[in-house]
């Protein structure tokens, strides 16, 4: 049997599994569904060693979804065409709801062929970083403000002055704890942020040496006036 000179393969991608399936250039073959692998880079590897021993060149397509783009930089790498595609973007026939996680890898692999998929802009590793940083703020001054208030209210249902100024501190460093433990997690968490970007990584660490100097203060003990 001759092999086909472009293998189209659909990945329906999640946390824990990879569902595959392929299609060959001839418009008359069918989708053939694979099955699932594992999410690691040895188990992609070992699966692209096969398909490339099935054609002569294997392009990839894959929904973009909360694992990121992992993936398909390791398939960069491997001089893969890969397309990650906006699930908004698919074409769907109307009334079909259906969805398994092998009906989608057949689609994907369908589409592939077809022509039929765009695939999303593909951020640089520094360009994520930033949006990873971005995303954190914006999450911890949403918590920050909701603390804030917490504490507004407190103080005007127990009254202006039954609030002490330590309690006051406490509950600041409560509301900077979120906040100092998303960076501090940046920091440790992407060895090359610091490489990438430099005026994050100072504020990350100004805004955890804050909270440990606050807690510091919070944990003096009271003098008495």
């Amino acid at each position: 049997m001759k092999k086909p000179t472009t293998l189209f393969v659909g990945l329906d991608v999640y946390k824990d599994s990879i569902s595959v399936a392929h299609v060959g250039d001839d418009r008359r073959a069918e989708v053939d569904y694979v099955g699932r692998i594992g999410t690691k880079p040895a188990d992609i590897d070992r699966l692209m060693r096969r398909l490339e021993d099935k054609a002569e060149r294997v392009v990839v397509a894959y929904e973009a979804g909360p694992t990121g783009y992992g993936l398909h930089r390791q398939l960069a790498r491997r001089g893969i065409a890969c397309l990650v595609v906006a699930p908004s973007l698919i074409p769907r026939k109307p009334g079909d709801r259906v969805k398994t996680d092998r009906r989608d890898a057949v689609q994907l692999a369908h589409l592939r062929r077809s022509g039929d998929l765009d695939s999303v802009h593909i951020p640089s590793i520094e360009d994520e970083a930033l949006r990873d940083l971005c995303r954190a703020r914006e999450a911890a001054v949403i918590t920050l403000t909701a603390a804030n208030a917490a504490h507004q209210r407190r103080a005007a249902w127990r009254g202006p002055c039954c609030l002490s100024a330590l309690d006051v501190t406490r509950d600041r460093v409560r509301c900077t704890r979120g906040l100092a433990a998303v960076s501090q997690a940046l920091l440790s968490s992407r060895p090359w942020f610091m490489a990438s970007l430099l005026w994050p990584g100072h504020v990350a660490s100004l805004l955890v040496a804050r909270y440990r100097g606050m807690s510091r203060q919070a944990d003096r003990p009271r003098t008495p006036s």
